[in-house]
Order: structure tokens, then C-alpha cells, then sequence
């Protein structure tokens, strides 16, 4: 038996009745429980974090963890915001700064 553990972690809930997780217009990992009854499980800054932090708890279940609990926002911003491609470097490979000439 698989529980997954809300963002507040006021609830539980057993994977075995979810009909399926996702994630909602409003950045909410949301599950549809037996029943068609819509329980929200996390809310998040972006839709970038509610994604990571569904593939994050998928991951841990797809592992064999028997309890998992939803990141908090900040956690899967940071997480998100590091997976990102570093910015460009402003410097040429000679490590100069590149001199813009001619023109008017």
C-alpha cells in the first residue's frame, strides 16, 4: 500500500484508490479519488513546479517508497530554477568582454 502525503500534510490518501493525478490550470497537483471525488494535493508558484513535483513523487512510488509527501513550493522552485541551462557567458573564449566597433 502506496499513501501520498498533501503539501500541508493535514492528509493522506492511498494511491490504490486514485483514479489519477494531475495537474490542474491553477498550478495545482490535483487526484481524482474512486468516486469521481477531486482532492488538491499541492498548490505551486508555477506550472514548472507543480510538474516537477508530480515527477518527483512519481519517481519516489516508481522506487518502492511506501509514503511520499508533496514538496513545499519553495523546494520545487529551487529545484526548478537549478535545472534550468545556466545563462550565457558575456565573455568571449579569452575571457575578454566582446568590443562592439564600427557603426554610427
Amino acid at each position: 500500500m502506496n499513501l501520498i502525503v498533501n503539501q500541508s500534510g493535514d492528509m493522506m490518501l492511498n494511491i490504490e484508490r486514485c483514479s489519477y493525478l494531475y495537474v490542474g490550470e491553477d498550478n495545482c497537483v490535483k487526484a481524482i479519488m474512486d468516486g469521481a471525488k477531486m482532492v488538491r494535493v499541492g498548490t505551486y508558484t508555477d506550472y514548472d513546479c507543480a510538474c516537477a513535483a508530480l515527477e518527483d513523487v512519481a519517481a519516489r512510488i516508481k522506487s518502492g517508497d511506501t509514503l511520499c509527501k508533496f514538496a513545499s513550493s519553495e523546494a520545487m522552485l529551487s529545484k526548478v530554477v537549478n535545472s534550468r541551462d545556466p545563462a550565457r557567458d558575456k565573455f568571449a573564449s579569452n575571457g575578454k568582454k566582446p568590443v562592439r566597433r564600427g557603426g554610427s
